[in-house]
């Protein structure tokens, strides 16, 4: 994910005005200097506390999003005021409950939606706006549970904790023509 990522924006097919990573491993843990030196933009570091049942991690994440917001705005230039906030959690959380949707039909009716076909719906999440991921959800799933596909003799399959990379489309390929894969975490957000 690390090089992956560096490389796309240094081969200009992805094109960024800021960059915040996350420490979630050692390798990621230095990312944001090393696109410093190699960027003009800020790079930066969103820390999370370490331990979230701790008296103090509500104020010490409020005070890293607004570190980071500060910091937004400033390249902006403009205010991101509680409205916009508002409006993008309520953005966000509408993903999620669509998001939710297309899982609770690989549960129910794995036949209706193929492992890479669900894959592929939220894979194209991180690479639109989430307005358009929500609109595209909106008008696939109806059309997914109106789908005349009979079901067939498969053993129902949850895949859990394989990659930090995303997995390759042709396994996820594989694995749905031989089982129902019902639920997975390979794109986790």
């Amino acid at each position: 994910i690390l090089k992956t990522s560096l490389e796309l924006v240094q081969s200009d097919r992805l094109k960024l005005d800021m960059f915040v990573s996350h420490p979630i491993c050692d390798a990621a843990r230095n990312l944001a200097a090393i696109w410093g030196r190699n960027h003009d933009y800020p790079c930066q570091i969103l820390y999370l506390p370490q331990n979230p049942n701790s008296s103090g991690s509500a104020a010490y994440l409020r005070d890293e999003y607004n570190r980071l917001k500060r910091l937004v705005e400033e390249l902006a230039g403009k205010r991101v005021g509680d409205d916009d906030l508002r409006r993008s959690i309520e953005v966000f959380n509408e993903n999620r409950r669509l998001l939710r949707r297309l899982y609770d039909i690989k549960r129910e009716t794995p036949w209706l939606v193929s492992a890479e076909d669900a894959y592929c719906l939220v894979n194209v999440g991180g690479c639109i706006p989430r307005e358009e991921h929500n609109a595209l959800l909106q008008t696939v799933l109806p059309q997914i549970t109106q789908r005349s596909i009979k079901r067939q003799d498969r053993i129902r399959v949850v895949f859990e904790g394989g990659f930090c990379e995303q997995p390759p489309l042709d396994m996820v390929r594989m694995l749905g023509r031989s089982c129902y894969l019902v639920d997975d975490d390979f794109l986790i957000g």
